[in-house]
């Protein structure tokens, strides 16, 4: 289980979100509601180390709902006890930036991480003490309310012990082609080191064509990715991801199985559309599920089966209050309180 997580979403990962149906027996929050930010504390115990939890996150939205400002906290602190004692804290903001009309033109990002303990990065030096900064910023160009082209660009500075500071940086741009009705017909994006690939579409919708090795079902949703001598098959129940099992030369690694409420998971509420780009930007969001996780059965050929239980609690308007995650397995014991918070869902 990862707990201190980068939040940033890169453009390159937006294709991980597909557009969901509702259920009809699902509670629906009111029209207005927004999703506002969440808090968790949270503990992990093994054999040798006790690792603690805090994390923050709190969304500011502008007078049309679209988001304008986001900040986040998190620490990870392993205590002196440890044989390795260590402390990561990182302060992170979004700022997103729209024209007069209301198009999305520029979002920008800035995280600050201080480290204390034993830490490397890439081929940075090993170092006790340091701090990592990363600068993105991601724009948008527009041509008759349809964005013809963004571009990202990352820059990370890297700062540890007496070392000299090392800048890292990484660039995705990417280019819009339309048809004369204004649907997208495709989709380029081109990294700093030259790859590229395309994304079709048709009728505005996005084409998925079986490979070799990526296998889609009728929503365009992975169910079968091969690689090598392995293979990774996924099964969907009411867009959620219940079934993932890993094969290796035929035989079965793990599978995983997941239950799941019906009730609606609160980072959907999050916006992930912006008008004149017709893909999704999702920041912050942990899952692309349509509910919430009420348990994660993870079963092996050679050992007891790993177990994930959150028991939730809802507000009237069917949105979670709390949620409690509890993992109880021997040399890894996990529990997290997260709360939820909102506005405007009376």
């Amino acid at each position: 289980m990862r707990f201190y997580q980068s939040t940033f979403t890169s453009l390159a990962f937006l294709a991980l979100f597909f557009s969901c149906s509702k259920k009809d027996h699902e509670v629906q929050p009111s029209a207005n509601c927004r999703f506002v930010g969440k808090s968790y504390t949270a503990k992990q115990i093994s054999y040798a180390d006790t690792v603690n939890y805090t994390y923050e996150s709190n969304l500011q939205y502008g007078t049309e709902g679209n988001l304008s400002k986001i900040t986040v906290v998190q620490i990870a602190e392993r205590g002196p006890s440890s044989a390795f004692p260590t402390k990561s804290s990182e302060d992170e903001n979004y700022t997103f930036k729209y024209d007069a009309d209301g198009f999305l033109t520029e979002i920008r990002r800035h995280s600050l991480t201080l480290q204390q303990g034993n830490y490397s990065y890439n081929d940075y030096p090993f170092y006790k003490k340091g701090n990592i900064e990363v600068n993105d910023i991601t724009t948008f160009n527009y041509n008759n309310k349809l964005v013809q082209s963004s571009s990202n660009k990352t820059t990370t500075v890297v700062q540890g012990d007496n070392y000299a500071p090392k800048t890292y940086e990484t660039e995705l741009s990417k280019n819009y082609e339309y048809d004369s009705q204004g649907l997208v017909q495709s989709i380029s994006q081109k990294s700093e080191n030259g790859s590229e690939s395309i994304t079709y579409f048709k009728e505005g919708k996005k084409i998925f064509a079986d490979t070799e090795y990526i296998k889609y079902d009728e929503k365009g949703r992975v169910i079968k990715n091969s690689y090598g001598n392995g293979q990774i098959v996924i099964e969907y129940v009411d867009d959620n991801i219940t079934l993932v099992e890993s094969h290796y030369q035929s035989k079965l690694v793990y599978s995983e199985r997941r239950s799941f409420d019906n009730h609606k998971n609160p980072e959907l509420l999050i916006p992930s559309s912006y008008k004149g780009i017709p893909d999704n930007i999702a920041v912050l969001r942990t899952t692309g599920d349509q509910n919430n996780m009420v348990k994660k059965t993870i079963t092996y050929p050679d050992r007891e089966p790993y177990i994930e239980n959150t028991v939730w609690k809802y507000n009237a308007n069917g949105l979670p209050e709390t949620s409690t995650f509890t993992v109880d397995y021997p040399g890894n014991i996990v529990t997290q309180i997260t709360k939820f918070k909102y506005e405007n869902c009376n």
